[in-house]
């Protein structure tokens, strides 16, 4: 039987270790509701009320985790990164990851040792360890930031997101 190859989704010949400032979304395994939404407090945001449910408590506990994780990877684990504005979604989570400038002492750069693939990983895999079961797609999608107005326009897109949605409890995640 012929297996199927995905297609690769990145730019060929960049270097996603770069200084810079790129747009991550990350889809759920399924497109499972593991999360109840949150927008970072960088922004703030009022959620219309979205409901409850007996999965609620976990889904917001699966969020609280999450939210930790970003913390973690953006203060502790990877030198010069910032996570400048983040969602998270039933299904998804949007994240825009800066890569700021490493300088060593005399002024001139220094080379990165990780790349959006690390940082995306490890927020994968960090949770679906923590979780007990893979809970993301294999891949994800990314965008790269070069203008201001970009910034703009996926800063707005990101705090309208929440707005779209209404939970359907009843397709939550049976492990949720």
């Amino acid at each position: 039987m012929k297996q199927s190859l995905r297609k690769e989704i990145r730019l060929p010949f960049y270097d996603y270790s770069s200084s810079g400032w790129y747009f991550v979304t990350i889809c759920t395994n399924y497109r499972r509701s593991v999360f109840y939404p949150h927008i970072s407090a960088k922004y703030g945001h009022d959620f219309k009320n979205l409901g409850t449910s007996p999965k609620d408590s976990q889904a917001r506990k699966n969020t609280e985790l999450l939210k930790e994780v970003i913390y973690e990877l953006e203060s502790r684990y990877y030198v010069n990164l910032e996570i400048d504005f983040y969602c998270i979604m039933p299904d998804h989570v949007h994240l825009i990851i800066v890569f700021n400038d490493l300088v060593k002492r005399r002024g001139e750069l220094e080379s990165r040792n990780y790349s959006l693939r690390d940082v995306v990983g490890a927020l994968k895999a960090i949770i679906s360890r923590y979780l007990g079961f893979q809970v993301w797609q294999p891949n994800y999608y990314e965008h790269i930031i070069r203008t201001e107005d970009s910034l703009d326009r996926i800063r707005n897109y990101i705090l309208q997101n929440p707005e779209k949605i209404t939970i359907d409890w009843v397709k939550l995640d049976p492990k949720v």
